[in-house]
């Protein structure tokens, strides 16, 4: 059967907070248990938990950091905590639907071996405001084989369930979470990284929780208003040169973290890795080369890099993070009648 832990992190979350943890309570399939890392509250926060200790239907411990973590190490070393083989990150501002856990459990059971993610969509709610909608990250249910998400895919913490497995990768997880400049929440960049390099995930398109949006959030805002079709069609058809390039960067910077991980990893993890840091940094100079279609102003070098691209099968169907072949027809679109002259010059 599976065991699914709850990894808490709090700090001066008194007002939501009773909510949070009545959901919680609130399961069809209640946690192994409950184990809550403080980050320093000096409001109700701990009145509060160890009110809800004291009834609620599962083991609760609550751990005072001293000094302040922050909120990538305290996730981490609060997730270090837990006992269970699977873990769920868990925002101190949110309410989780009653059948989260059941329904997580049920696509575990029911998935491959090498299962190492369950993630969920969510309904955004603006407190104060009768505003509500349907975050929809991803349709249906799908389990995606091992390295299927573009690399830089991620999730938001509070949508994942993980196996913990994936925390024992590396000696010390929280001293490497990923180190994106700006990014203050890098575990919920890190644990889909490790999870996409060692094994499968499974999509899951149910709203699960309830992402409340109240102004003092911890983490950063998702977008809050659905994008609308016209919008939609913009994005797709724009010329983001500087995306793909963008793009290539983050994929080569991962692929140094997965190596770096390799070098330090469990023999089991060791060869995923470094395949997964292999493939990351392909995928990094096809987006490269990418960027050049919009960025050259020659014609024949712009359609130079389209057939580049084409010939090391960058726009192919396939579980690997690929272009696909609506990217291909805009590529060659801007690669055959993007004006000459137009763009800067290439670089050397």
């Amino acid at each position: 059967m599976v065991s699914i832990s709850i990894a808490m992190t709090t700090c001066n979350g008194a007002l939501f907070l009773r909510g949070q943890l009545e959901s919680l309570a609130a399961q069809t399939r209640l946690p192994l248990e409950l184990q809550v890392g403080d980050d320093c509250s000096s409001d109700r926060t701990l009145e509060i938990l160890e009110d809800f200790r004291r009834k609620a239907p599962f083991p609760v411990v609550v751990h005072r950091n001293f000094p302040k973590l922050g909120i990538t190490e305290n996730f981490l070393a609060t997730a270090g905590r837990c006992a269970g083989d699977w873990i769920a990150f868990c925002d101190q501002d949110d309410v989780w639907l009653p059948q989260k856990l059941a329904r997580c459990a049920r696509g575990i059971e029911r998935g491959p071996s090498d299962l190492k993610l369950v993630a969920h969509n969510a309904t955004i709610v603006f407190e104060g405001e009768s505003r509500r909608y349907l975050k929809t990250f991803w349709r249906g249910a799908d389990y995606r084989p091992r390295l299927g998400l573009p690399p830089h895919w991620s999730c938001a913490g509070f949508t994942q369930v993980f196996r913990r497995d994936l925390l024992t990768i590396l000696p010390d997880p929280a001293a490497r979470a990923l180190r994106q400049e700006g990014v203050r929440d890098g575990h919920d960049y890190w644990i889909p990284t490790l999870a996409a390099a060692t094994g499968s995930i499974l999509l899951l398109g149910a709203p699960l929780a309830l992402y409340r949006r109240h102004g003092n959030n911890v983490t950063p805002a998702v977008e809050q208003e659905p994008r609308s079709r016209s919008r939609k069609i913009w994005r797709a058809l724009r010329a983001n040169g500087q995306a793909y390039s963008d793009e290539a960067d983050v994929a080569s910077r991962i692929a140094a973290l997965l190596d770096e991980a390799s070098a330090v990893a469990d023999k089991e993890s060791r060869a995923l890795l470094a395949d997964a840091a292999t493939r990351l940094r392909s995928f990094s100079g096809a987006n490269l080369k990418r960027s050049l279609i919009y960025a050259d102003r020659y014609r024949h070098r712009r359609i130079g890099m389209l057939k580049d691209l084409l010939l090391e099968g960058a726009y192919r169907r396939s579980p690997a993070p690929s272009f696909g072949p609506r990217a291909f027809l805009k590529d060659l679109a801007y690669a055959l009648f993007l004006p000459v002259g137009r763009g800067p010059p290439p670089s050397g």
